[in-house]
């Protein structure tokens, strides 16, 4: 397979190259040019960009004679470095879409569908934003839990980062917000449970030298311009670097390191069979970072839990003196992590045994047969990562001494989304911990970069926050539409949400019924599973009020939209604080206040974040959100000074909140005129670089969970409260249900994998020419006909050659995939780049409405295919089943 020098990988993941090399000519041939007899005026406008969710690039605006001609990474910024993707080049278009919608509109008919004409008239923002205050005034007077606030990527720079838009659900005090993408998302448990950190753990590619990714994109596939392109390239140029992709496709990043291919969602086999090498076969752990740094050591009893101290304290065997010792104790010297031992007469063993002895009958031979990597192979991963992670070597940067290992294995959305995803991303952590890795040089590090507060629990290890925090009430009658009552630590559950409306809650068990929607940048129709379901749902919920940029599928079903600000019209302010696929020689420690100079509105559009101010206002709640801006203010996160409190009963707009924010964060000179100058402001470097490590905070004093003993804590109050309910809202039985809150991790047969008449494993990837919906890429021109014409990936049905052959299908064929849950068409492309057991879809594209162009409605629409209701999906973190069984034929 060919090597891409350096500038040819940039190039084709698209920091640089096709997509993003459009000069400001050709984008200023495709508009008028002004007529004038003199050169036309020209000015720039800084701003950062948000055409995908990893919102780390910063670019200049050229407006020429009143029209946008062009867009440049600014060389400013220290993330982007000047570069861009195709994405980002292309919000010229998203500004000058022609199927924005321009004005407040309300339907007049109120029958609704796909295809049905909501008859639309248009309205003044006063009719748009009184008919919606005053309805949603009226729901929280009589009960709050009947408001869903539904949010997405589309507008984030308004539900994110403690902007306006983000507060909404807890000033209404409706428990029913639902991420409409977050299902498809779910990756975030295991890491805020073992590192109490978030949304992942990445590879720190400045010192790494060997690394295994599996089902995630180190950059590449994504084209971001943030980094982790370059990060690759470098650490290949500067570490010797190693990368090893474990994927059913050969990705971008694999052709320049090693593929590894395996069946779809047989992803925990391996990773089964690596730990089973690393314990029985090789057995080159990292010990003392076990004894010290982990609850390897902590006695268990015969049920599963830790044995305490009469104080309640964890206890440890010191084998220095033969005696059982509270893990605190500071004459503890050499803590037993094997063994059996009698305290008060009560036989028990160090969690580490029990860890061990669930992974002995999981061989790499045994692995082979579901997962289909070579036993050897399996093998030769396991003694690579662990002689590459150097276990007892030492790097000192700037005085501090640091273990030093330079080997990680770091997975993501592509293997966590299964109904078995959350043990997947747990057996990466035990993997990460045999070898000693954990936040230090080379190894598996937190997204943070070692700012967030770790606190000890009461045990002594990491305490578990965000989605893996213990101590959520369970209620019945649920208050939630999700039912999150009975999924604790779910992520998100749109499509479970919609089935319980769409079936009756009160089939569930509720009490209430939802009587309005509010959508800010969710399309759940169509970005989720089951659409047919969602609609039927939307279809009866009594009032839908959404922010709408284009006339997509959630706008159809709506009863009033009002039209936002397109990204590079809304004024918008963000604190960056580096990329979260990687991090490397010159992203290390990428801290920014980054401020977009909103160009003119073309239409009857406004910002969010005053749509919300003014909804606040009109339903009586300004004081609130006020007071609330006060104690956190947008992007910081910080209390205003008291220079710069808000009035409870004055309103703001977003502007003079954005100045008054910064202005207390920096000092009177750094208000928003500066930042409307200067762009952005970096803060980098802030502090020294052992500072961006966590070890370096806790040094040593905190340990990581080997054994999960939180999770088996929250089952043992979770499964009695489910058995008490007079309903099976789960689908699964509370035996099989057990099985995922344990403290160890043990296989367990999921729906995909079981036999069936669909004999092939279709899964979803990224690409960077279709990285979800965010910015309109898919109705973007200059996108879909490059690759129309250019990439055969692009909008396909992907299949072995080998399988195509048996099956008598030929490249462009037009076929049609089919699962148990739905069907979608396209044309097929027959590659060696696919396991021959696998069909790859690659991007996010499809439509379910011809109101964006009949083009995209004839799409290949892969949600069509997933499920994403209980018993097909993880029964921990909510996460849609992202492998797919299903059959192909011809069209």
């Amino acid at each position: 397979m060919k090597k891409l020098n350096r500038r040819e990988f940039l190039a084709a993941t698209g920091a640089v190259g096709a997509l993003g090399a459009v000069t400001s000519t050709s984008v200023f041939n495709l508009f008028r040019e002004a007529e004038a007899e003199e050169l036309p005026s020209e000015q720039t406008l800084k701003g950062y960009c948000r055409m995908c969710m990893r919102d780390g690039c910063c670019y200049i605006a050229t407006i020429r004679n009143g029209v946008l001609v062009n867009t440049e990474g600014n060389p400013e910024h220290q993330g982007n470095h000047g570069t861009m993707c195709g994405r980002g080049k292309g919000s010229i278009l998203h500004y000058y879409n022609p199927y924005r919608i321009k004005t407040p509109m309300k339907r007049t008919n109120p029958e609704k569908g796909f295809d049905i004409d909501p008859d639309w008239v248009e309205i003044s923002w006063d009719e748009a934003l009184e008919t919606a205050a005053a309805k949603f005034k009226e729901i929280r007077e009589k009960d709050p839990r009947e408001l869903i606030f539904l949010r997405g990527f589309a507008i984030y720079d308004v539900i994110n980062a403690n902007n306006i838009g983000s507060r909404f659900s807890s000033l209404f005090k409706t428990p029913n917000e639902i991420e409409s993408n977050g299902s498809l998302c779910a990756v975030h448990y295991a890491t805020c449970m073992v590192t109490s950190d978030m949304p992942v753990t990445i590879s720190d590619q400045k010192y790494a030298r060997y690394v295994v990714s599996i089902g995630r994109s180190a950059g590449a596939n994504l084209g971001n311009a943030n980094g982790s392109c370059r990060n690759i390239v470098d650490a290949v140029e500067k570490n010797a670097f190693r990368h090893v992709v474990v994927d059913p496709r050969c990705s971008m990043e694999a052709s320049q390191g090693e593929w590894v291919p395996i069946v779809p969602g047989q992803d925990l086999s391996f990773l089964f069979g690596l730990t089973n090498v690393m314990l029985f076969e090789n057995c080159g752990y990292d010990i003392p970072f076990l004894k010290k740094q982990t609850n390897a050591p902590y006695l268990l009893g015969a049920d599963g839990f830790y044995h305490r101290s009469a104080d309640g304290k964890p206890l440890i065997w010191d084998l220095a003196d033969g005696t059982a010792k509270e893990f605190d104790d500071k004459s503890l010297k050499d803590p037993a992590i094997e063994g059996e031992f009698s305290v008060g007469g009560v036989n028990v063993r160090p969690s580490f045994e029990w860890v061990r002895d669930s992974m002995r009958e999981y061989t790499p031979e045994w692995a082979e047969k579901l997962c289909t990597v070579p036993a050897a192979k399996i093998r030769e991963i396991a003694n690579d990562l662990i002689s590459y992670a150097c276990i007892g070597s030492t790097i000192d940067i700037n005085g501090h001494t640091f273990a030093y290992r330079p080997a990680a294995l770091i997975p993501n959305r592509g293997v966590l989304n299964h109904e078995d995803g959350s043990q997947i991303d747990l057996a990466c952590k035990v993997i990460n911990e045999l070898l000693g890795n954990m936040d230090v040089p080379g190894g598996s590090v937190g997204t943070s970069r070692g700012a967030r507060s770790i606190k000890v629990s009461k045990d002594g290890v990491v305490e578990p926050f965000f989605e893996a925090s213990l101590g959520r009430p369970f209620v019945y009658p649920p208050d939630h539409f999700d039912l999150h009552e009975f999924y604790p630590h779910r992520h998100s559950m749109a499509t479970s949400a919609f089935k319980v409306i769409s079936e009756g809650p009160e089939k569930y068990g509720l009490t209430i019924t939802p009587k309005a929607i509010f959508n800010c940048g969710g399309n759940p129709i169509n970005s989720v599973s089951m659409p047919e379901i969602v609609a039927e749902a939307f279809k009866k919920v009594p009032f839908v009020f959404s922010f709408a940029y284009h006339m997509d599928e959630v706008a159809m079903f709506s009863d009033i939209i009002v039209p936002e600000d397109c990204m590079i019209e809304m004024e918008s302010l963000h604190s960056y604080i580096g990329n979260i696929e990687n991090i490397g020689h010159d992203n290390m420690d990428v801290n920014a206040h980054m401020y977009r100079n909103p160009v003119p509105r073309l239409y009857n559009t406004r910002n969010a974040n005053d749509v919300f101010i003014e909804l606040f206002d009109r339903m009586g709640m300004l004081a609130d959100i006020n007071k609330d801006i006060n104690k956190k203010a947008p992007v910081t996160g910080k209390p205003l000074d008291e220079d710069y409190q808000l009035d409870l009963d004055k309103r703001y707009t977003v502007h003079e909140i954005y100045d008054r924010t910064m202005k207390s964060a920096h000092g009177d000179d750094k208000g928003i005129e500066w930042f409307a100058v200067n762009g952005l402001m970096n803060q980098t470097p802030d502090r020294p670089e052992e500072q961006l490590y966590a070890n370096w905070h806790w040094n040593g004093k905190v340990r990581y969970q080997l054994y999960f003993h939180t999770q088996k804590e929250s089952g043992a109050f979770l499964l009695p409260k489910i058995a008490e309910v007079p309903h099976d809202f789960m689908n699964i039985s509370l035996d099989d249900l057990a099985k995922y809150y344990q403290g160890i991790l043990i296989w367990n047969e999921t729906d995909i994998q079981k036999e069936n008449d669909y004999d092939m494993f279709a899964f979803n990837y990224k690409i960077p020419q279709g990285n979800l919906r965010i910015g309109h890429l898919d109705q973007n021109p200059w996108i879909g006909d490059w690759n129309e014409k250019f990439n055969p990936f692009y909008n396909s049905i992907t299949i072995h050659s080998s399988k195509a052959a048996e099956k008598g299908l030929a490249e462009g064929d037009s076929v049609v995939l089919e699962s148990a849950w739905g069907k979608t068409s396209g044309k097929l492309h027959v590659t060696e780049l696919v396991h021959p057991k696998a069909i790859g879809v690659p991007g996010a594209t499809g439509r379910q409405v011809s109101t964006l162009g009949e083009v995209l409605k004839n799409r290949v629409h892969w949600n069509s295919l997933t499920c994403g209701l209980p018993g097909t999906m993880s029964p921990v973190t909510g996460a849609v089943e992202n492998t797919v069984r299903v059959k192909i034929y011809k069209a």
